[in-house]
């Protein structure tokens, strides 16, 4: 089984909002209401200015609020996986919390 691990934002059916690493490969041909997340964060707040899209497309900004990195978390209730781009994905590894 080869992996394809993708830095992703997941949204779930209780507004939450996530990030993290996720094995594409299996998750896009087979998709299910949970998710195994690794280098797992909880996007607690952000700003972008135009929501969840662009939060994957561009990265969070300061004043954001993103939580410790956790080995891995298993989320239910997904409604949304969201590959994020090269530049949100490093921005949000990176990113603090806001004080």
């Amino acid at each position: 089984m080869s992996s394809d691990l993708t830095y992703c934002l997941i949204l779930d059916t209780h507004r939450g909002v996530y990030c993290g690493l996720v094995d594409w490969s299996t998750y896009s041909r087979a998709p299910t209401e949970w998710v195994l997340v690794t280098e797992f964060r909880h996007v607690f707040q952000f700003t972008t200015g135009t929501g969840v899209y662009q939060l994957a497309t561009t990265g969070p900004n300061s004043g954001s609020r993103i939580g410790a990195v956790v080995p891995a978390v298993i989320i239910r209730d997904v409604s949304k996986v969201l590959p994020c781009s090269d530049a949100a994905a490093a921005k949000l590894r990176g990113a603090k919390w806001a004080t």
